[in-house]
């Protein structure tokens, strides 16, 4: 029993002093955390309370956070000047609440959730200890100062959570002071547009400027008012009706007469004027017709000639296509007659090798019967051999002739063919000189033609350029004379009220 009791009495002990531990704990941190505000609201309102210079109120204030010995302060600073500068050209400075909470400066909220931390720390402390004493008291018996003991330790837990909740909501107001003191000293020193000063701004504006045009309508009425009671818009009417009737009417009239003069001047002077341009027209077209005509007589007389020669040319040509007709005709009969006697001689010469294959096949006997008569058969043998011999040289004189007669043939149609050839080349020359002759005439013809049109063309091209030129000289004339009846009727109200002005 006394180890039970030591042992819930030590649990207990352990459990006291670790919620003590994080009460402490809690106390120096939210302390710290007030303090620390304190301090960085107290080095701000000393560099506000600095002398200052003749600066703008962006450059002022980044100026005096400059100085502090806290970056978070000086980035402050920095902020406020670049939003003033862009926002407002450096005169006013911005709401500094939102940059603040950006930077975590002066923010109550993360000192309240660390006092609601620790006091659920030391709460859950307690409550440990109480759980774990009643446990242990389900699986064994334990001296009846236990549980008295775990009570306690849970109500100390309770007590001092409730305590670090009230140290943390007071810290964090602490902190909530501080940042509004400073925000205070920075509106005290230097124009800051906070959402209600905006507000009353713009309701200020917007009243003095209604007041504003309240006071014109009003004046702008009193004197419409005093206009209407004096007349002012019956002389108006009664002054414009004699200005015009008696200062714009006859001006315009005498314009009006003026400018119907001038459209018939200028009407008759284009009429004189075309006419005469048609008629140098006319006369430059003829005179340069004449002048370009006149080699063409020459030069279709020229033309005459070379037909005339070609005529010729042409008629020599046929009598010589006749002539080479004539030739080759008889060539051809010549030809046709060698070729007669070709045929005759080939005739010839088909029998006399019939006849010499009639002596062969008798020559064949012959050798057979002189094989006869060398086995034994040698009668009459002298006899045969002096016949063969007859028919031999009967048969190779025939044979000379039909070769002789055959030469004569071919050298009869040798020369005859060189004869043809010989007529075929000069036709040929014939032809090439007639056509030669011709290709000649086409050059002049062509020449001639090609010059006629080439100098008609030209011609034509700068008569028509010379009354084009002609033309938009007239169109010219025309729209200069234009523009300037246009600028003397768009002048012409001007000098009238000039004139009524002088008046």
């Amino acid at each position: 029993m006394p180890n039970l009791l030591n042992l819930a009495a030590g649990l207990a002990g352990v459990f006291a002093l670790a919620v003590i531990l994080v009460t402490v704990f809690g106390f120096f941190s939210l302390r710290k955390k007030e303090k620390e505000a304190g301090q960085r609201t107290h080095e701000a309102l000393a560099l506000l309370d600095a002398e200052g210079e003749d600066q703008d109120a962006a450059d002022e204030v980044a100026r005096l956070f400059e100085a502090s010995l806290y970056g978070d302060l000086k980035e402050f600073g920095e902020a406020l000047s670049r939003v003033s500068r862009l926002q407002y050209e450096g005169r006013m400075l911005p709401d500094p609440e939102p940059l603040l909470e950006a930077r975590g400066l002066y923010s109550s909220g993360p000192v309240r959730s660390l006092g609601r931390l620790l006091a659920w720390i030391i709460l859950g402390l307690g409550s440990l200890c109480l759980v774990v004493i009643l446990v242990l008291s389900a699986f064994v018996t334990l001296p009846g100062a236990a549980l008295p003991a775990a009570g306690a330790v849970f109500l100390l837990a309770l007590v001092l959570a409730l305590l670090l909740l009230w140290q943390g909501g007071r810290s964090a107001e602490a902190v909530e002071a501080s940042r509004k003191q400073m925000i205070s000293r920075l509106a005290e020193l230097f124009p800051v547009l906070t959402k209600d000063q905006g507000t009353a701004l713009l309701v200020s504006e917007t009243i003095a400027y209604g007041e504003k045009m309240r006071r014109e309508v009003q004046s702008f009425s009193e004197l419409a008012r005093d206009l209407t009671q004096a007349g002012f818009a019956e002389g108006i009417k009664k002054s414009v009706r004699e200005i015009m009737s008696q200062e714009v009417v006859p001006p315009l009239n005498d314009a009006n007469y003026a400018l119907t003069a001038l459209a018939r001047s200028l009407a008759s002077k284009q009429e004189k004027g075309m006419e005469e341009l048609a008629g140098t027209f006319s006369n430059s077209v003829s005179e340069a017709l004449a002048m370009h005509l006149a080699p063409l007589p020459d030069k279709l007389q020229i033309l005459h000639q070379v037909a005339e020669h070609s005529a010729g040319m042409m008629e020599e040509a046929q009598a010589s296509m006749a002539r080479t007709r004539e030739d080759s005709r008889a060539i051809s009969q010549e030809v046709q007659e060698a070729m007669r006697l070709m045929t005759l001689a080939k005739d010839d010469l088909s029998g006399e090798m019939a006849s010499i294959s009639g002596s062969m096949e008798l020559m064949s006997r012959s050798a057979d019967k002189m094989t006869a008569l060398y086995t034994g058969e040698q009668t009459n043998l002298a006899s045969h051999i002096k016949e063969m011999t007859g028919q031999l040289e009967f048969y190779s004189k025939t044979l000379g002739t039909g070769i002789d007669e055959s030469a004569k043939a071919i050298e009869t149609s040798v020369r005859m063919s060189a004869s043809q050839n010989k007529h075929t080349a000069v036709l040929l020359e014939r032809l090439d000189e007639q056509i030669g002759v011709l290709e000649e005439l086409g050059r002049l013809i062509e020449g001639n033609t090609g010059n006629f049109t080439k100098e008609s063309g030209a011609f034509v091209s700068r008569t028509l350029e010379d009354f084009d030129r002609g033309l938009a000289e007239v169109v010219e004339r025309l729209t200069f004379t234009t523009a300037e009846i246009r600028d003397a009727v768009e002048s012409l109200p001007q000098a009238l009220r000039s004139m009524s002005g002088d008046r």
